[in-house]
Order: C-alpha cells, then sequence, then structure tokens
C-alpha cells in the first residue's frame, strides 16, 4: 500500500521561534511512527530545509494526501486538500487589523480539524455564512505530543513550572497573568521559561528573578525541565476559557509526568476531571489565585504518593484519548469520509451542463505548440468535472502538428484553423476575433477563456459550477486566484467577489492585480450581451469586455465561489504579436460602459479633483506610504516583507491620524 504523505506549512521560514514550530516536529515523530510522510514547507509550498529556511525545491502536491495548516497566516497555494485546525480563540485574529485577510485564509481551506466547546467553531461558522459547509463530523486535533514521548512520574524536588513566549507583552506591553506570575515570583516556588529576547528586541521576562532563561525550541526539550520540576502550572488566558479552548501546557505535563495545577477552565475540567488539581481563578484578586496555587503545591509538596497518583491517572487518560498518533489515525480514518462531505457541500451535483474553454493559440512554430498545448490541455485533464471540450484555434501552417499533439493529450476538442498570422509570422488576426468565431462553432451551457501561464486546481470547474447551481440567478461566477512571482512565491491576490469599479480600476492602473482569464465562468446565455463588432478591438482581454458588459451595462449578477483554485504566473504572458495595443484595449474596454455605470462616472470625476485632494494630504506621511507599497510589490522575500508590512501599517496610521 502506498505510503500516506502529508506536508505542514510553516508561515515563518527562517524563524526558530513559537509553539507552531515545536508542534510540527512532534508531529513529523508521530506520524513517523505511524509509517507517514511528514514534510514541513513555506505558505508556497517550498520545502524547508533542516534550519527551517526556504528551499528551491516545490513539495510535489499531486503526492499528498492532505496539506495541514496550524495557522491562520497560511493560505491555500497547492492543489491539494486543506485541512485548517481550528484552536485559536476568535480574539487572537481579531487583535490584527489584517483580520479580513485571515477570514479568507480560513475560508479557502477545505475542511477543519475542531475540538472545542463552541466559541471557536461559532467563530468559523460566522466566516463561513452564506456558503454551505457541514462541520458535522469534522476530525479533531489538539497540540499535544506522541505518545513515545511519554516519561515515567517522579516528585523528588517538586517546584511549579510555566513556560512561555509571552506574547501578551510584545503585542499589549502587559504578560499574561502578570499579576499571579509576579506574586509567584516573589515567593521563589516557580521556574519560568521562554525567550530572553523577542521580536523587536523585547525582553518579555525582564525583571522575573525566577525567570530561567530559553529551552530549544524542538518540541521536547521542554519536557526534561517539566519532568524536573514535576509540577505544571495550567493557566489559560480569559479568552481560552470564553472560547472552549485549553492550553497546551495540559498535554506537556501529560507527558513529563507533572502534576497539574489547573485553572477552572470547564474544557479542561471535562477532559481530565479529577487527574488535575482546579483552582478558581479569580481575576478581581491576582493574591486570592496565588494563595489557592500556594496550597496546592504545598499539598503535592506533603502528599507526593498521592499527587504521584493524580499525575500517573492524567497520563493515562492522555495515552488513551489525546495522543498525536491517535490524532493522526482518525484524520486519516476519517478522511475519506470528509473528501465525501466536501464534494457534497462544494462540487456541482451532476455532469450534464457543457463547458466550452476557449483558446487561441499563439504559436507559430511546431516545437513551440506542443508546449503551449500541453499546458492548456493538462489544465481541464486534472479537472474533477469531465464535461469540458476545448476550443482551440490555431494557425493554418500547423494543420498536421495540432491534430498529433491534441491526439497525444487525449482530451476533447474542437481544433479551429485560421490564418492567425501572415508568411512571416506576424499576427494579422487578434485574439478577439478568433474568439469571435470560435463561440460560434460548439454548443455549450457554459464557457470560459485560457491563457497559458494559468494553473486550474483539479476542482476549478465543478466548484464554479456549483456556485451557479446555488445561485440560480446568476449569470457567472468566478474564483479566488493566486500570482506565482519570478522566485516561486505565491501571494493571494484576490479573492472577492468582482465588482464594477475594481474592473475600472484594474484597466487604468497598470499595477493592479489582473483578473486571470480562466477564473471566470459565464453562462452561454452572456454571448447575447456583447456585439460582434466589439471583438475587433480584443485582443487577450475577452473576458473582461465580458464581466464588464454583464456587471456594468445590463446589471446582471456575478457571484463569488469563495474557493482559491486558479494559480497564475506573475507577468502575464501576452501574444508575442499581438494585433491590438494593450493600452489601447484598456482604453477601449474602459470606455466602453461609462455612460452606464455610476461609480465609473465617479471615479473618473475623482481624478478632476486630485490637485485639491494632494495639496490637502500629509505629504510626508503619504509618500512614505507610497514608497512602502511599492516596496512590498517588488520585494518577495518572506522576512523582508514582513518587516516592510510592519513598517506600512505604521505609516498608513499615521498617515490617517494626520489626514
Amino acid at each position: 500500500m502506498k505510503q500516506k504523505k502529508i506536508a505542514i506549512p510553516y508561515p515563518w521560514p527562517g524563524m526558530k521561534l513559537g509553539a507552531e514550530l515545536e508542534l510540527i516536529k512532534r508531529i513529523q515523530h508521530a506520524a513517523e511512527e505511524e509509517d507517514i510522510e511528514c514534510v514541513v514547507i513555506d505558505n508556497s509550498g517550498h520545502l524547508l530545509d533542516d534550519e527551517i529556511n526556504s528551499t528551491e525545491c516545490m513539495v510535489r502536491e499531486e503526492e499528498l494526501d492532505f496539506v495541514l495548516s496550524m495557522h491562520f497566516l497560511t493560505f491555500k497555494s497547492l492543489d491539494a486538500f486543506y485541512y485548517c485546525a481550528i484552536w485559536n480563540p476568535p480574539e487572537i485574529p481579531l487583535d490584527s487589523k489584517d483580520y479580513g485577510n485571515f477570514v479568507d485564509n480560513y475560508t479557502m481551506c477545505d475542511d477543519y480539524l475542531i475540538y472545542d466547546h463552541g466559541g471557536m467553531s461559532n467563530h468559523l461558522k460566522s466566516m463561513l455564512w452564506g456558503k454551505q459547509r457541514t462541520l458535522t463530523g469534522c476530525s479533531q486535533l489538539m497540540g499535544t505530543f506522541p505518545e513515545s514521548a511519554i516519561m515515567p512520574v517522579e516528585l523528588n524536588e517538586p517546584k511549579l513550572f510555566y513556560c512561555g513566549i509571552n506574547w501578551d507583552v510584545l503585542v499589549h506591553q502587559s504578560g499574561r497573568h502578570e499579576s499571579v506570575m509576579k506574586l509567584l515570583d516573589d515567593a521563589e516556588i516557580i521556574c519560568i521559561y521562554g525567550p530572553d529576547k523577542a521580536w523587536g528586541g523585547i525582553r518579555p521576562w525582564a525583571g522575573y528573578r525566577c525567570y530561567q532563561g530559553e529551552i530549544p525550541f524542538d518540541g521536547f526539550s521542554l519536557l526534561q525541565y517539566l519532568h524536573k520540576c514535576g509540577v505544571c502550572l495550567v493557566l489559560s488566558s480569559d479568552i481560552h476559557r470564553k472560547a472552549g479552548a485549553v492550553t497546551n501546557r495540559a498535554f506537556e505535563a501529560c507527558v513529563a509526568g507533572a502534576v497539574m495545577i489547573s485553572d477552572d477552565n470547564p474544557l479542561m475540567k471535562e477532559m481530565f476531571g479529577d487527574a488535575a488539581l482546579f483552582i478558581d481563578y479569580n481575576r478581581a484578586n491576582p493574591r486570592d489565585t496565588v494563595n489557592q496555587i500556594i496550597e496546592k503545591y504545598e499539598w503535592i509538596c506533603t502528599h507526593k504518593d498521592e499527587a504521584k497518583r493524580l499525575a500517573e491517572k492524567a497520563q493515562k487518560i492522555f495515552c488513551e484519548r489525546y495522543t498525536l498518533n491517535h490524532y493522526l489515525r482518525s484524520i486519516l480514518n476519517n478522511h475519506a469520509e470528509r473528501l465525501a462531505v466536501h464534494r457534497s457541500d462544494l462540487f456541482a451535483t451532476d455532469e450534464c451542463e457543457r463547458v466550452a474553454v476557449f483558446y487561441v493559440c499563439d504559436s507559430i512554430k511546431p516545437s513551440d505548440l506542443e508546449d503551449e498545448l500541453s499546458v492548456v490541455c493538462q489544465n481541464i485533464k486534472r479537472q474533477v468535472y469531465k464535461n469540458i471540450i476545448l476550443v482551440v484555434a490555431v494557425d493554418v501552417q500547423l494543420h498536421l502538428e495540432v491534430n498529433q499533439a491534441i491526439e497525444k493529450e487525449q482530451i476533447e476538442a474542437r481544433v479551429v484553423l485560421m490564418p492567425l498570422h501572415d508568411k512571416n509570422g506576424v499576427r494579422k488576426i487578434s485574439n478577439g476575433q478568433a474568439i469571435k468565431e470560435l463561440r460560434k462553432l460548439e454548443p455549450h451551457d457554459d464557457f470560459m477563456f485560457m491563457i497559458s501561464d494559468e494553473y486550474w486546481f483539479r476542482d476549478h470547474v465543478t466548484t464554479l459550477l456549483r456556485t451557479l447551481e446555488d445561485n440560480p440567478e446568476a449569470w457567472g461566477a468566478n474564483s479566488g486566484q493566486l500570482e506565482k512571482t519570478e522566485d516561486g512565491t505565491c501571494r493571494v491576490n484576490l479573492f472577492e467577489k468582482i465588482e464594477e469599479i475594481e474592473l475600472y480600476n484594474q484597466l487604468q492602473n497598470e499595477d493592479s492585480v489582473e483578473l486571470a482569464a480562466g477564473a471566470i465562468l459565464l453562462r452561454a446565455k452572456v454571448h447575447a450581451l456583447l456585439p460582434e463588432f466589439f471583438f475587433d478591438m480584443l485582443d487577450g482581454k475577452e473576458h473582461l469586455a465580458y464581466v464588464s458588459i454583464l456587471l456594468e451595462k445590463d446589471k446582471k449578477n456575478l457571484v463569488f465561489s469563495r474557493r482559491m483554485t486558479l494559480r497564475k504566473s506573475y507577468k502575464k504572458k501576452y501574444n508575442c504579436n499581438t494585433v491590438i495595443k494593450n493600452i489601447h484595449e484598456n482604453r477601449f474596454l474602459c470606455e466602453l460602459t461609462r455612460y452606464d455605470h455610476q461609480a465609473v462616472n465617479k471615479a473618473r470625476n475623482t481624478k478632476k479633483n486630485v490637485l485639491q485632494s494632494i495639496i490637502e494630504l500629509p505629504i510626508k506621511s503619504y509618500c512614505m506610504v507610497r514608497v512602502y507599497r511599492i516596496l512590498l510589490r517588488i520585494v518577495h522575500g518572506q522576512k523582508i516583507r514582513r518587516l516592510l508590512e510592519k513598517k506600512y501599517h505604521q505609516q498608513f496610521e499615521r498617515y490617517l491620524r494626520n489626514l
């Protein structure tokens, strides 16, 4: 039987800091024990080396059983099944100005791993609202350990153990449980571990006398320190208690053979019952909380045999229910059923509708023709949905070669020979003129366009069709799209419903996100909206003409699939021998519907007042915002982009304050 293979994205290549990295190492351990190959990748799909740096080697997405996304910074960049682990209380992503992007990242995943009592899953349901997703029967995953990591229970010289990055100091300038931790620090009964320095040079544990230094972020070294202390302080944050989530400290304690002193987290009580010692966390009176902790600690010191039995009971519960081995086996055993649920929720219910894919082949050399058609045909062959016909225009000079190429690819196609080039190899018929003829030749219910730098995920066509099924009043649907840069980095450049004003701005601004031709599926009845005489002025942007007419003039509905199913290269490969200049085509499309759309007219009128607007701008802040935006467009390295994004947001806030 073929070995199972999974991938885990790590959003911060080069940074060896964070609970996510530790958990990845634990999952890899458990996967190896279960004979599962587990590779670590960056968000774009590059394999990471032992130093957690991105390599040039891409994971083979077709070999993956699934991708396990553990953080809301990870987006779907591969044509693979993405599970998203839901273990962040809503307040954590909501604390960021990029929350909208995080919602996109959650939404584009294929299924979810859920374990909570409602707070996090209700947040997920809210984000998915309006797009049918069956969450009943989802698999679970918690941030635990492989069973092989279990250590014997020993209580030689009990000390309270606490370990954390102390993110709250970095974000809010005050630590989580700060009042409680400082009182315990004064009592000198606790050992505190965590990073000496974090991002920005901040020392999150500065001033604590019981701070013992850093523990390597390898996923397992922490257990030795916890085992030596013997008592683990398992304190949930307010937002974790509210969301019904549990801290990973509980599992670390179980594996290290330590006694747990926990706050009154309902989920902790349900999971471990009388196998842990519980306190009533008093937010209003930290001294009361600390007194309870000290009382439990002193009981452990004076009742070591009974305390050891508590820890052993917690270990037994852990081994039976919460090991990573258990979770991985459960996810894999449930995977086929979740795939079926996914298809039922998001795929077309049947294949009765005929989809035509229009393509104009620019090749004039036989050697180029095969390569160009191979990309196009592979996109179609990859599709789950099979009732698709390729309608392709090819230069008459390649009449023999094109038949051989299509026969080799073994797909259903209608080849139309046209005098696309003159005898010198210069294009004389535009894409638009070719499409004008192609659209009449093959009966179809729906249609799409394609260019050769697009990569269609296997569920691209079927999820677009399902979107139209679910929205019968709509005349078309669009998917999200990724952009793959020249260095192989992927980024999300469209994950939203297409609006009229965005189309207009795209045509006006060469730096704006370009809507991929293949991102749109349209009903065949849309053909009637576009007169034949338009096509003489189109050359590669026929999809924009259709959408412009559909949205702006005839006010028909275009709906968003809420799926990420298309990846395109950084720079569009325009036809090497265009008939219509790109700028001419843009101007033509901009004016096509100007009189019919109020928002476009407003945008045009706004441009007349640019000078007055500039006069009123805080120039210095405005210029800095522009500088950082330009840098973000041209810089693709993950580490430097994070720094630039931080600077950009700081300058943008300053700019808004000065308006």
